[in-house]
């Protein structure tokens, strides 16, 4: 149920979400920061991993006893790691 408008628009929009390539992330030229929970389902852990392989200018971080819901299952650490980066960029 937490992900219901987001499987809507996916049901009923064509172009929902779009390829990305490892082009398209070469582009990117601002730091970016990855993070992922120790817990989190290997399909994420799998597209953080392409993404991370792509971007030159990238930070990574893995939040501990955390799963896809990060932010709200370790919200100090996400917080700590967060505005580290922000300060430092």
């Amino acid at each position: 149920m937490n992900n219901t408008l987001e499987l809507r628009g996916y049901v009923l929009t064509k172009n929902f979400s779009p390829s990305v390539t490892c082009d398209h992330l070469k582009k990117i030229k601002k730091p970016v920061l990855l993070l992922k929970g120790d817990r989190s389902p290997l399909f994420f852990t799998s597209i953080v991993s392409k993404i991370d392989s792509c971007l030159q200018n990238k930070e990574s971080a893995t939040l501990r006893s955390s799963s896809h819901g990060l932010e709200l299952e370790n919200p100090l650490e996400f917080n700590k790691i967060v505005l580290a980066f922000i300060n430092n960029h």
